[in-house]
């Protein structure tokens, strides 16, 4: 059974990891729970910068981290990797650029196939836009750049398309084209605020609005 967050923002979606996914099952007792972290892509993005405070806020909640730079990262060890975690967490950037990697290096496949044995997945703007079917529908925030093979299909963890970042000062105005956009083309969507988390568990799908 599946089981993911997926947030616009890193602290709501580390709040309700804590709280929710995972929280109620841990016992106090039992090691860190071990986080393998995929940030987002490209190393020429600002967002590059942010990683250090990812992995702080991660440490802080009492979580362990393991880094995969998906660039450098032997396919063998990826795997080995993503299945000794205890939860998989796919970070932000730009999507298009994200999705490449991730099928570039096998990732993709690897992370689909333990999100669906119930490893529990957390995806964080960019990282919460490739769990779609395809990812075509956030051009309009992300420069869609060299995909490669044209191929846009996401990684179809959810019959849905999530839009972050609904009320960024820089990336709201996207967010919200895409959201109309969607919504005449009559496509299942969540459009999330920064503040806001999706949690599925199953069939079941709840939006965390605080």
């Amino acid at each position: 059974m599946a089981k993911m967050i997926l947030a616009s923002s890193v602290l709501p979606a580390l709040r309700v990891l804590r709280r929710g996914l995972l929280g109620r099952h841990r016992d106090p007792a039992s090691p860190k729970w071990r986080i393998a972290y995929i940030p987002a892509a490209d190393d020429h993005e600002l967002s590059r910068w942010f990683r250090p405070f990812v992995r702080l806020m991660m440490r802080l909640n009492g979580f362990r981290v393991h880094t995969i730079d998906l660039a450098t990262t032997m396919r063998d060890e990826l795997r080995h990797v993503l299945a000794s975690s205890d939860v998989i967490w796919v970070g932000g950037g730009n999507s298009f650029h994200l999705l490449r990697e991730l099928k570039r290096s096998g990732a993709g496949r690897v992370i689909a196939s333990l999100v669906h044995d119930g490893t529990p997945y957390v995806g964080v703007s960019a990282g919460a836009v490739v769990t779609a079917p395809d990812i075509s529908y956030i051009e309009p925030m992300d420069e869609r750049g060299a995909v490669a093979d044209g191929d846009t299909t996401g990684l179809n963890l959810v019959d849905f398309r999530v839009i972050p970042h609904l009320d960024h000062p820089f990336m709201g105005r996207a967010a919200r084209l895409i959201a109309s956009l969607e919504r005449r083309q009559g496509h299942a969507t969540h459009a999330l605020k920064d503040a806001w988390t999706v949690v599925v568990n199953g069939a079941k799908v709840l939006v965390h609005r605080r």
